[in-house]
């Protein structure tokens, strides 16, 4: 189970550079970290639906 949650936050570290917040409020950090999540569902379904 471990492995399944270490893989997006992993890249979210290291390729979508999100290694800590920098954000002054705790409102942007809650933005960025959503619109981050939603960078990697939309780069992990276009992964997913070129292989098929």
């Amino acid at each position: 189970m471990r492995c399944k949650v270490e893989h997006p936050f992993a890249y979210l570290k290291e390729k979508l550079n999100y290694k800590r917040t920098v954000a002054k409020t705790m409102a942007r950090n809650e933005l960025r970290f959503d619109f981050n999540c939603i960078l990697y569902n939309i780069f992990r379904a276009s992964y997913l639906l070129s292989k098929a």
